[in-house]
């Protein structure tokens, strides 16, 4: 890990010189930081891998060309299961998502809201992991394998964006995604949990072995990134991690209420057709001839 850190005072092994009982910042940065994102990447695709098995032992293709129908924001399905723009889409038929006449203060912010604290945690993320990774940089310490976290954060914020967007999916490979990808929250649950975790534990780790309080070389202030700067981007990390964990679970929650309330209202819309198919059959059946 040498190539990796350098100018780390507590050493370049798993376990500090300083404090025996932690890991060392450049073990961290390495290793702990990126573990969480590796994880992430390596459950998305075990999930792809082990939908692709089920569906070839099955051998049922079907589910390749005719995908799920779902009810997310903000590309929600109409009810004849088509996406918006899609060219199957009937305008004559109601739609399952808010018209314009039925936005509500309520409905902003019960839809809104939630994805702009999402995304909003998600961008302070990235804002302030560049921040760290820069003044690591700028003070030669070494950045270790730190941009790896991008990947995570991206990555979870691109599959719940295109969550919605997948529910309209009739293309073969898209549809096999949807299916594959559809238990995602549950890695990104644990990417935002795991990562807050580990940021939590490496700010204690840098105040036990470096300190606020000290001076000297190991409290770096004749660097460009003082301790005391690093103790309070690593609280902020933190904090957002934390949120972004909270505004994964919320956001799944919501789906799934927007989904459960699409099958029913799909069911008492089927209901109400096949009774009037009925009515009209038998109308047609017993009408008097002219």
């Amino acid at each position: 890990m040498t190539r990796l850190c350098t100018n780390r005072p507590e050493g370049f092994g798993p376990m500090s010189n300083l404090t025996p009982h932690l890991p060392t910042q450049c073990f961290f940065d390495s290793v702990l930081v990126p573990m969480p994102t590796f994880i992430f990447l390596f459950s998305l695709l075990a999930m792809v891998v082990v939908s692709w098995w089920r569906r070839r032992r099955s051998g049922d293709v079907n589910n390749y060309l005719y995908p799920r129908q779902s009810s997310h924001y903000p590309f929600p399905l109409n009810n004849d299961g088509a996406g918006r723009g899609s060219r199957n889409s009937n305008a004559n038929n109601p739609r399952r998502y808010p018209t314009a006449t039925q936005w509500t203060l309520a409905t902003v912010l019960k839809r809104l809201l939630p994805s702009l604290g999402y995304y909003g945690a998600v961008v302070v993320i990235l804002l302030m992991q560049s921040v760290e990774i820069a003044q690591l940089e700028r003070a030669s310490l070494g950045v270790g394998l730190l941009p790896f976290v991008y990947a995570g954060a991206v990555g979870a914020a691109a599959l719940r964006f295109a969550e919605g967007m997948w529910s309209g999916a009739r293309g073969r490979f898209s549809s096999f995604l949807s299916e594959a990808l559809s238990p995602f929250w549950v890695a990104s649950i644990f990417l935002w949990t795991a990562s807050a975790a580990v940021t939590a534990t490496k700010t204690i780790a840098l105040v036990t072995g470096l300190g606020l309080d000290r001076d000297g070389p190991l409290s770096r202030e004749d660097t460009p990134y003082p301790v005391k700067h690093q103790f309070v981007d690593l609280v902020i990390l933190t904090a957002f991690y934390v949120l972004a964990a909270a505004g994964e679970v919320g956001m799944t929650v919501l789906r799934g209420k927007e989904r459960r309330a699409a099958r029913v209202a799909g069911v008492e819309e089927d209901t109400v057709q096949l009774r009037e198919s009925f009515v009209n059959a038998a109308t047609a059946t017993h009408a008097p001839p002219y």
